[in-house]
């Protein structure tokens, strides 16, 4: 399922941050949740995983929850698990404990609300 399309533009001069346009697509459905949560369950059971990238935003609509959730699984298994997520879906997936979090600045700032 697509979540979005995103577009950057850049200025010539690279100076200062990038635009970026962002198009939501539509909120999938709880079924099509569902179905990826047992996908993702099966996945990370297997001995052969060995780590979890969840990266981007979830939809609008979608539970801000969801990283957490997968996080968590992903440590049921031993698998360690990389976000790169902002604002409430990176913090409500914190207390979960992922491995290793990536940010940018603007990310940070986002997240957080501290101007850096």
């Amino acid at each position: 399922v697509d979540s979005r399309t995103c577009t950057t533009l850049l200025r010539d001069d690279a100076v200062g941050y990038p635009t970026e346009i962002v198009e939501e697509c539509e909120n999938p459905s709880d079924a099509e949740y569902a179905a990826l949560e047992a996908v993702l369950a099966e996945l990370l059971a297997d001995p052969r995983a060995k780590i979890l990238v969840l990266v981007g935003s979830p939809p609008p609509a979608a539970d801000p929850s969801a990283y957490a959730r997968y996080v968590a699984l992903a440590g049921k298994h031993g698998v360690r698990t990389l976000v790169d997520a902002q604002k409430r879906p990176l913090n409500e997936c914190l207390s979960a404990r992922p491995w290793l979090v990536k940010l940018n600045t603007l990310e940070l700032e986002s997240t957080t609300g501290i101007p850096l």
